[in-house]
């Protein structure tokens, strides 16, 4: 699995619910970002899982997307490196990161426009013109991968400042969910 960097860069970012929602690309969705197997219908039905059910999820999904990401690396990325790649790919889907220019860049080693193009995945479709819209929440999500992807692997994860901090994952208990399903941090 991607290291807590990575780990809690996702949860961050996705958020924590227990109830199914749509989220604000209109994807059905539940847990932190997972969204296969769950459709509209269980959006309506006020669907909802155990915290545990929510972390076994999760950790099913970082499994899944570290093996796709690494299916189509040519080289070997650092853990930092991998982690902030595979929270781009959970996010945009394997197909659109297998065909991106952050992919590009780390398979020809130029790391720098690897960083730099991170920053172009900010954008969602809009569910009601099917336009494409700047999102600052993706905004602020692709800063937070692009610092976590430069940063040095030399002692820890946190030696370089991030746009916004990035904490250890905190474990979650049934007293941590609030009424509306979502994990309070």
């Amino acid at each position: 699995m991607i290291n807590a960097a990575g780990a809690n860069l996702i949860s961050q970012s996705e958020s924590i619910q227990l109830r199914a929602y749509f989220c604000p690309a209109g994807v059905p969705t539940i847990g932190r970002g997972h969204t296969k197997g769950i459709t509209a219908q269980m959006v309506h039905d006020g669907y909802t899982i155990t915290v545990a059910q929510e972390q076994a999820l999760f950790a099913a999904d970082m499994e899944e997307w570290e093996r796709n990401v690494r299916g189509v690396l040519t080289r070997t990325p650092n853990e930092n490196q991998l982690a902030a790649m595979v929270s781009l790919a959970f996010n945009i889907g394997i197909a659109a990161f297998a065909s991106s220019s952050v992919l590009k860049a780390f398979n020809r080693g130029d790391d720098q426009a690897a960083y730099r193009s991170f920053g172009l995945w900010n954008k969602i479709t809009d569910p009601v013109t099917k336009r494409k819209v700047v999102s600052n929440g993706l905004s602020i999500r692709r800063a937070k991968e692009a610092a976590l992807y430069l940063t040095p692997v030399t002692g820890t994860p946190y030696d370089n400042p991030m746009p916004q901090a990035v904490e250890a994952p905190k474990p979650m208990t049934e007293s941590t969910i609030n009424r509306a399903g979502i994990i309070a941090g």
